[in-house]
C-alpha cells in the first residue's frame, strides 16, 4: 500500500493554494520546506529539495489519492521557488507529470524539457533526476508503482515482453493521456461511480496504464499499434493460463495436453503459429518476469531465493537467461531496488 504522510498540522500554512484538485484528499499544508521534503520522502523516494533563484519562501501542499494498490494521484504545489533532486536509484516509481499551471523545468537522463500548461512529462524515479519549479507551478502527477506498467503491456501484447519497457521521457506525452488524468482526478471528489468498488479502481488503474502505453512514446509503441493479428485458438489462450497460474511449478507438457484437451503436437503447433514461441519457453519467460517484478519491487533478500521460488533450478543457466532477457545480470537489478 502506499505510505500516505500524517497531515501537518503545527506548522500547516495559511495561503491560497492554487487549485482545488483532490481538495479533500491533504497529507499535508506547510510553509517548512525540510518538513514537505520529508513527508514527501515517504510516498515518493528519497530527495533534496531547497530553494533557488534567491527566494526562500515557500507555501507548500500535498494531496494523495491512491486508486490502487499500484497507481496514486499526487497533487503537488510548492508555492515557491524550489528545486528538487532526486539521486540515482532513489525510487522505483514512474511519474506522468501532468501540467496544472505554471512553468517547470526537468532534466533526466541527459535530457531538459521546459514544461508549461500545453507540455507533460513522464520520468522514472529511479533515474538522476532535476526538477526546477517557481510560485506558481502545481502539477498533477500519476504514479505507477514499478511491475505495474510491465504487467498492463503483457496483457496487451498477450506474452510476457521479451525486453524492458522503455519509455522515452523526452519526447513529449500525447494531450489525451493528461486529458485523462486530469479528469479522472477531478472525478474524484465528484462521486465517481468506479471508485465506489476495488473492480471499478483496479479498471480506472489499468485504463491509466494502458492509455499511457497507447501515448507515450517507447520501444513497445510499434508493436501496440500494429493491426491485430488473429485470434490464438482456445486450447492456446487456456495453455497460457494454466502457466501463468502454475509457473512455479514443473509445467509439463502432458499437463498442457490435458488441460486444454488436445494434443501436444497441437499445443506446439498453435504456440509457434499463433506466439512465435513454444510452450515451455513461454513458462521461462513468464518466470523470468515474475522474478524480476520480485527483484524491482524489493523486498528480497537474495537473487537465489527468488529464481528458486520460480523454478529455476540452475542458478547458472538462470542468470544466463536472465542477462539475455534484460540486458544486466539479476544482482544488478537488485542493486537498483533497494
Amino acid at each position: 500500500m502506499w505510505t500516505l504522510a500524517p497531515r501537518a498540522s503545527a506548522a500547516a500554512a495559511g495561503g491560497t493554494v492554487h487549485g482545488d484538485l483532490l481538495g479533500e484528499h491533504e497529507v499535508f499544508h506547510t510553509r517548512d520546506l525540510a518538513e514537505a521534503r520529508d513527508l514527501t520522502s515517504q510516498i515518493t523516494g528519497q530527495h533534496t529539495l531547497g530553494f533557488h533563484d534567491g527566494s526562500r519562501r515557500c507555501d507548500s501542499v500535498l494531496r494523495a489519492f491512491p486508486i490502487t494498490e499500484d497507481v496514486c494521484f499526487l497533487y503537488f504545489f510548492y508555492g515557491g521557488n524550489v528545486r528538487v533532486e532526486v539521486p540515482e536509484g532513489a525510487g522505483s516509481l514512474t511519474l506522468l507529470q501532468t501540467p496544472l499551471g505554471g512553468p517547470a523545468r526537468v532534466e533526466c537522463a541527459g535530457f531538459v524539457v521546459d514544461q508549461d500548461e500545453a507540455m507533460g512529462t513522464v520520468v522514472e524515479a529511479r533515474r538522476r533526476m532535476r526538477m526546477d519549479f517557481t510560485a506558481e507551478t502545481h502539477r498533477l502527477v500519476t504514479a505507477f508503482r514499478p511491475g505495474f506498467l510491465t504487467s498492463t503491456l503483457t496483457s496487451m501484447l498477450g506474452h510476457p515482453p521479451r525486453e524492458d519497457l522503455v519509455l522515452d521521457g523526452e519526447a513529449p506525452t500525447s494531450a489525451y493521456v493528461h486529458r485523462l488524468a486530469r479528469q479522472m482526478a477531478r472525478e474524484v471528489g465528484h462521486g465517481l461511480p468506479l471508485l465506489d468498488s476495488r473492480a471499478g479502481r483496479e479498471r480506472l488503474a489499468e485504463l491509466l496504464a494502458t492509455t499511457l502505453l497507447m501515448g507515450q512514446p517507447n520501444n513497445y509503441l510499434d508493436r501496440l499499434r500494429a493491426p491485430v493479428r488473429p485470434a490464438a485458438p482456445y486450447y492456446v489462450r487456456r495453455a497460457e493460463e494454466y502457466i501463468a497460474a502454475n509457473a512455479a511449478r514443473a509445467v509439463t507438457m502432458s499437463e498442457l495436453s490435458q488441460v486444454t484437451g488436445v494434443s501436444t503436437r497441437a499445443i506446439q503447433t498453435g504456440f509457434r503459429r499463433f506466439r512465435q514461441t513454444t510452450p515451455m519457453t513461454h513458462l521461462r519467460e513468464v518466470r523470468l518476469a515474475r522474478v524480476r517484478e520480485e527483484l524491482l519491487g524489493g523486498g528480497c533478500r537474495t537473487v537465489t531465493d527468488v529464481a528458486m521460488r520460480w523454478g529455476f533450478s540452475s542458478l547458472g543457466r538462470f542468470a544466463a537467461a536472465y542477462r539475455e532477457a534484460y540486458g544486466e545480470p539479476p544482482s544488478q537489478t537488485l542493486r537498483r531496488s533497494t
